[in-house]
């Protein structure tokens, strides 16, 4: 017997052109595994996910050395026309370098989402991208 499982009513949000809850069907989102200051390696990953049907992909970014890595992880995606939705996850150790990224919107440019731990107020990254 199968039993019909209910989901949880939601707001939809669109992580790039990929609406996320809300009515949409459920959103094959995957993260990658590797060092985001390692350029090389997390682009390879990111187009691999996407290959393989990932709808979003996340990349940490734990350091200063990560974030600078972004924007080179994100032009070379664009480069190879991997067109998937990622997103930064960022996590508590990465605070140093928020002043720093965050007045910089051209560097999230083409990023979906910015995901942030509890140690950073919400209200702080939507206010950063007026």
């Amino acid at each position: 017997m199968s039993e019909v499982i209910s989901r949880r009513k939601s707001v939809g949000v669109m992580v790039g052109d990929v609406q996320v809850g809300g009515d949409a069907p459920i959103v094959v989102q995957s993260m990658t595994n590797t060092d985001t200051a390692d350029i090389e390696k997390t682009v390879r990953q990111v187009a691999e996910l996407w290959r393989a049907g990932s709808e979003i992909v996340r990349i940490t970014v734990d350091r200063d050395e990560a974030a600078a890595a972004v924007p080179h992880i994100r032009d070379r995606l664009m480069a190879m026309n991997v067109n998937v939705p990622w997103s930064g996850t960022f996590t508590i150790s990465a605070i140093s370098f928020w002043p720093t990224i965050l007045p910089a919107p051209k560097l999230w440019q083409n990023i979906a989402s910015i995901r942030a731990m509890w140690a950073l107020r919400p209200s702080a990254i939507r206010s950063s991208r007026k």
